[in-house]
């Protein structure tokens, strides 16, 4: 299967580095937008509101115009005594009536002229005929229509309203009309006598004009909408006559709507509504989003860049310290790295450095170990035809003894030539402990007898432990030295072997009562790195090989006083498997 390949550093420190910067962007992108979305959206509603003032404004002016207006007509003393002649039929027949009236339109053609914005101005008369003095400057049937249609709705009206003037919405395409009552001067005892009613139409596109100075945007619209909530104009003409919530639906987005200024015009007696979609709004900051999403990109490339300067800056002494790494071989590791730049970096070479040198340590320790086993496999060889000789002497005479009826003899030679043999083709290799045990049996046979029985071996050995694996001879040259140096000249010497598990370890202990050990010996068996094969014999030797074999820094641990006892002590792992 192949193996995944891994990130590099430099890569992941980019990674990390642009997508924070990203989100960082994106972030400032959506509050700057957000932010500027608010101004445009306060801008647009301060520019509405501004102009539904101004539109206010001129609404009252026309009003302001047409109450002078009328109040000139209503003052005017041959108008009205025009009117009043006709209200109380002072004529002689219907042709000197046309002509009353006649005179009376002529009067009225100057009001007619004096402002731009009118569209036509009718005098209804209540006398018996109703006559009316109507005029408009381009005649439509349609007009004079709607004149009469609102004449008595009008009167009406005024009237309650004490003959001030009044708007009047009737929803047609000249639809604003200002009315005011005419009152019989000549008649003070009937002051409230009224002979006729001044009714003054605006023009229709006179009125869109003014509406389309609220348009700010280009999908915003204007509109005038009546007490129930009807639109009567509108700077869009698919409106007229649409309910404001209709309209409101039509440009919501399901989501959000319209923002809408609504603004009482008095002098109508309407509702002004300026409406601006959601996107206009949008559109109108489109130009800075745009600004905005180009200097992002142009800030996300720079950062790129920069990140992957950086990036390559701060892995430079990472990159340098691996490629050393792998300059070293497996027969070049005397070599030291040397890397600078950051602290973990050093200290992390500092560590590989350390580990180098115990590697080479542990390298030349295996190479003196295996040049040792080597040597004594050589040694072995040579001196293979010796052995098979002695041990054929040795059975020659332990068979001449025994016709001699010597048992002892003959058990001594038994042992001797055990343990020539355990220490001819068991050397240099792994035992257990139990046969270490048996060739110790048959060294203080032989010794003991030697010695005249001047000291007594005692055994304290765990079952278990006698299954565990130790390397040959570590144990017979302890047994030797107490034997030889401690016990030497002693009557009553005790010897003492034994053998536990504890905590996973083999404790091997080594006890006389004898001479004991000076210091001075003591530091020379910890500090002797002597001896070849044939000199293996010995503290010293067990203590190497222990160190050497186990990579601890004491193999033996030696308490001893001089003239009372000598204590040795060997601890070996337990190894898994191996008993």
């Amino acid at each position: 299967m192949k193996k995944k390949r891994s990130k590099s550093i430099a890569f992941s420190i980019s990674i990390f580095f642009i997508s924070l910067n990203m989100v960082s962007f994106l972030l400032f992108f959506y509050l700057i937008n957000s932010q500027y979305f608010k101004i445009a959206k306060s801008n647009i509603l301060e520019n509405n509101r501004i102009a539904a003032e101004n539109i206010n404004k001129n609404f009252d002016d026309v009003r302001f115009y047409l109450n002078d207006l009328t109040l000139k007509m209503y003052s005017d003393a041959n108008l009205n005594d025009i009117c009043s002649r006709i209200f109380r039929g002072e004529f002689e027949n219907n042709a000197q009536r046309q002509s009353l009236a006649f005179e009376a339109e002529s009067l009225c053609y100057d009001y007619l002229l004096s402002y731009n914005f009118i569209h036509s101005v009718g005098i209804f008369l209540e006398d018996s005929a109703k006559t009316d003095i109507y005029l408009i400057k381009n005649y439509s049937s349609t007009t004079y229509q709607v004149h009469r249609a609102y004449r008595e709705q009008a009167q009406e009206q005024v009237i309650r309203n004490k003959g001030a003037i009044k708007c009047y919405d009737v929803g047609k395409e000249h639809s604003i009309i200002f009315a005011r009552t005419i009152k019989d001067f000549k008649n003070v005892l009937k002051d409230d006598q009224i002979t006729g009613t001044v009714m003054v139409m605006i023009r229709g596109q006179y009125i869109r004009d003014i509406l389309k100075n609220a348009v700010t945007t280009p999908g915003s619209y204007a509109m005038l909408l009546n007490g129930d909530g009807e639109v009567t104009y509108a700077t869009r003409d698919d409106l007229n006559g649409q309910l404001l919530s209709e309209v409101v639906k039509e440009d919501s987005d399901g989501s959000t709507s319209p923002q809408m200024l609504e603004r009482e015009i008095e002098s109508l007696e309407q509702k002004l509504v300026i409406v601006t979609p959601v996107q206009d709004i949008s559109l109108s900051i489109s130009s800075f989003k745009n600004t905005l999403i180009e200097f992002l990109i142009i800030l996300v490339i720079l950062n790129l860049i920069l990140v992957l300067l950086i990036s390559k800056k701060l892995t430079k002494p990472m990159h340098t310290f691996v490629d050393q790494i792998q300059d070293i071989g497996i027969t070049d590791i005397a070599r030291k790295v040397d890397a600078s730049g950051y602290s973990e970096i050093e200290n992390i070479a500092e560590d590989f450095n350390h580990m180098l040198t115990r590697i080479q340590n542990l390298v030349n320790e295996n190479y003196v170990i295996s040049l040792n086993e080597k040597n004594a496999r050589i040694e072995a060889l040579q001196s293979q035809i010796n052995p098979h000789f002695i041990f054929n002497t040795l059975d020659t005479i332990n068979w001449k003894v025994m016709f001699l009826d010597m048992p002892e003899v003959t058990n001594m030679i038994t042992c001797l030539g055990d343990m020539l043999r355990y220490t001819t083709y068991q050397y240099g290799k792994y035992v257990t402990a139990s046969q270490e045990i048996l060739q110790i049996k048959n060294y203080l046979y032989i010794q003991e007898i030697r010695y005249d029985h001047s000291f007594e071996a005692f055994y304290d050995v765990e079952e278990e432990a006698l299954k565990q694996v130790i390397p040959c001879l570590i144990i017979q040259p302890l047994v030797e030295n107490a034997v030889v140096h401690g016990l030497k000249d002693k009557k009553d010497g005790v010897l003492v072997i034994k053998l536990r598990i504890e905590e996973n370890m083999l404790k091997i202990m080594v006890f006389d009562n004898g001479n004991g050990m000076e210091q001075q010996k003591i530091r020379e068996v910890y500090q002797s790195t002597e001896g070849t094969i044939k000199e293996s014999i010995g503290l010293s030797n067990v203590n190497k090989r222990i160190c050497l074999t186990y990579s601890v820094e004491k193999g033996l641990e030696i308490k001893s006083r001089v003239g009372h006892y000598t204590r040795i002590e060997i601890l070996i792992p337990i190894a898994e498997g191996k008993k």
